[in-house]
């Protein structure tokens, strides 16, 4: 809903005969006056307030905005209700949360942009990219925008005054949100324990056991009395976020793997920062002479380098070298 409400104009050349026809008297070019709302001329800048017919809130919106999409009688939305009720639309009608899921959609933004730039992506063209890093240049004195200092400082107190931290990822409630979320991708559920797919795959394949619990820790994968420690990309998260020093990070994880040989286990740490995708026949292999080394000697723990097949003890390489790992 619109209200009634006034807006400041100044007279112009370009103005003066519009509302003029309006009822308006002419005073003198370039001095303020007042108009309704309703009566301002449809390519109008003004911003003026809206009601959101929803859920009541009043928020602002250029007028040529309204005007020429949906019109003053049409249905008014603020942001919030508008992606909902757009949700609650597309999905119902389409089986999607937004038009750009549609296939048919896709096809054929993909189809005008070869015809005119020639290529399915704009930013894939050369002309495209040139012009933008030239604007950015130009306005900002970096190709990139978020590389201007002033940009950056404008970020960096938009992000305090939001969630009174520098950076999203130290706000608790975002760190508990994204934890909880990749779990939910991952695992389908809302379980606390961060599981990857690699690490599912692998427990699968080796017919082991996920996540046990031991003492107040969870081995990533049991096999008999064998702890397999998966390391994939995920592994560093609660350092990233807790922003606590590599150096107390292994700390903590030499502990942890302290408490969980306590409790008779061997421990192999497979290392797969990168998350590079595992030939499980291969790693198999390893993972069997592994198991040898830590039941027959003293070596009670190994890793095993997903990027050259090495298997270490105490960073030091006690088997194997650069390996392809395609099988």
């Amino acid at each position: 809903m619109i209200p009634e409400q006034k807006i400041e104009m100044h007279w112009t050349t370009a103005n003066k005969k519009y509302f003029v026809s309006k009822g308006y008297i002419f005073t003198k070019l370039r001095e303020s006056f007042y108009v309704s709302v309703f009566d301002l001329q449809n390519n109008s800048t003004k911003k003026i307030d809206v009601i959101c017919d929803k859920c009541g809130k009043t928020y602002q919106v250029i007028w040529y905005n309204i005007t020429r999409r949906k019109g003053i009688h049409g249905e008014h939305l603020c942001i919030n209700c508008k992606n909902k009720y757009s949700k609650e639309y597309w999905q119902k009608n389409y089986h999607v949360n937004s038009p750009m899921q549609l296939k048919s959609v896709q096809e054929k933004m993909h189809q005008t942009n070869l015809k005119k730039y020639g290529c399915k992506n704009v930013f894939e063209n050369k002309n495209i990219r040139e012009k933008i890093n030239q604007t950015n240049l130009k306005k900002y004195g970096n190709v990139c925008s978020l590389q201007n200092k002033k940009i950056k400082e404008k970020a960096k107190q938009t992000i305090i005054k939001k969630y009174g931290v520098e950076y999203p990822s130290q706000n608790k409630e975002i760190q508990n949100r994204i934890l909880l979320n990749r779990a939910k991708a991952l695992n389908g559920n809302t379980v606390n324990v961060i599981t990857s797919k690699q690490q599912l795959e692998l427990c699968k394949y080796l017919h082991g056991e996920i996540n046990k619990s031991c003492d107040r820790y969870n081995i990533d994968i049991v096999v008999k009395d064998i702890a397999i420690e998966y390391d994939g990309k995920g592994h560093r998260l609660r350092e990233n976020f807790s922003h606590i020093s590599e150096e107390n990070f292994n700390k903590q994880e030499e502990k942890r793997d302290n408490i969980i040989m306590s409790n008779g286990y061997k421990i192999i740490r497979i290392s797969n920062l990168k998350d590079i995708k595992i030939n499980f026949k291969v790693l198999a292999k390893y993972l069997r002479l592994c198991k040898n080394i830590v039941k027959r000697t003293n070596m009670h723990k190994v890793q095993i380098d997903v990027r050259d097949m090495s298997i270490y003890y105490q960073n030091k390489v006690i088997y194997g070298g650069k390996y392809n790992n395609g099988g």
